[in-house]
């Protein structure tokens, strides 16, 4: 993703959505509140829907944005990918009510296999 002549790293792009969803693992992400946020607004300020999946203890840093807890290891990607899946379906569902994406649009995007989100958060 390039912003003003620099390039971003996204994990995840749905470029028909504008949507960029964010794992922030709580590993790599400890501390780098400041670093993410900026990131993040400087997309949104492009026109893009970001949001950010928060490993716990990190705490969301946006309204779009979802802690996602520790959970034992058998439980871990199922259960990420379901929180992952259902937020990030009510923020598209806010932006199909402003009229930003369309319903038929954001149906489509939803079909990601959400299990395997879960494993990438854990």
């Amino acid at each position: 993703m390039q912003d003003r002549g620099r390039w971003l790293h996204c994990d995840m792009v749905e470029a028909g959505l504008k949507l960029i969803v964010e794992f922030d693992g709580s590993y790599w992400h400890r501390g780098r509140d400041a670093h993410d946020k900026r990131k993040a607004t400087r997309l949104r300020n492009s026109g893009w829907i970001v949001v950010r999946l928060r490993e716990a203890p990190l705490e969301p840093l946006h309204a779009d944005d979802v802690q996602i807890p520790k959970l034992p290891t058998r439980e871990q990607p199922t259960a990420a990918g379901r929180i992952a899946r259902e937020h990030v379906l009510q923020v598209l569902y806010k932006a199909v009510c402003s009229g930003t994406v369309t319903l038929a649009a954001a149906q489509k995007a939803t079909t990601t296999d959400w299990t395997t989100v879960g494993q990438i958060i854990h």
